[in-house]
């Protein structure tokens, strides 16, 4: 989990470098199980995306838990290639809801709300 990790480096360290150039909207289980429960329940089959509203980045997302934690840490966007990893990453992944937005007649819950919600929820 993204955000227990940043936690838990944000309370070992006092600063961090995060990835800015990876693009996509943080989606929480919670929401997920959710919304997978009501999409069971009308018995929709097929494929259906699930994801949070809105657009950030892993270093904004980073910022946005340091700031609601109310934590002073240094936080130094850098580029993907600073980061090696086996696996290449898209810069974009940003899944389209309006599928699921049509089926349940609702828009999915902003990544910062999801976000506040399960802070909330880990204290």
């Amino acid at each position: 989990n993204f955000v227990k990790t940043m936690l838990k480096l944000g309370s070992e360290r006092d600063e961090l470098n995060v990835v800015n150039d990876q693009f996509g909207s943080p989606t929480f289980t919670q929401n997920v199980v959710e919304w997978t429960y009501e999409l069971v329940q009308k018995q929709v089959a097929g494929i259906v995306h699930l994801s949070s509203s809105g657009i950030t980045n892993w270093f904004e997302f980073t910022s946005k838990i340091f700031e609601l934690k109310g934590w002073d840490i240094k936080i130094n966007p850098v580029d993907s290639s600073a980061f090696k990893t086996v696996a290449s990453r898209p810069h974009f992944s940003k899944l389209n809801t309006s599928k699921m937005s049509e089926i349940l007649e609702k828009e999915p819950i902003h990544w910062e709300k999801a976000l506040k919600n399960l802070l909330i929820e880990l204290e």
